[in-house]
């Protein structure tokens, strides 16, 4: 077993016990992201 699989396993238990609020909180990073990638795009 690779630490990423370990590391993968935690995230995926964490994610399962506080799935909405993560899934929120990534969901925001990314159109945070893409937003500031489109300004410096135009």
């Amino acid at each position: 077993m690779s630490v990423g699989t370990v590391i993968g396993g935690q995230l995926y238990i964490t994610i399962g016990s506080a799935g909405p609020a993560f899934m929120g909180m990534l969901l925001i990073a990314i159109s945070i992201v893409f937003l500031s990638k489109m300004k410096y795009n135009y």
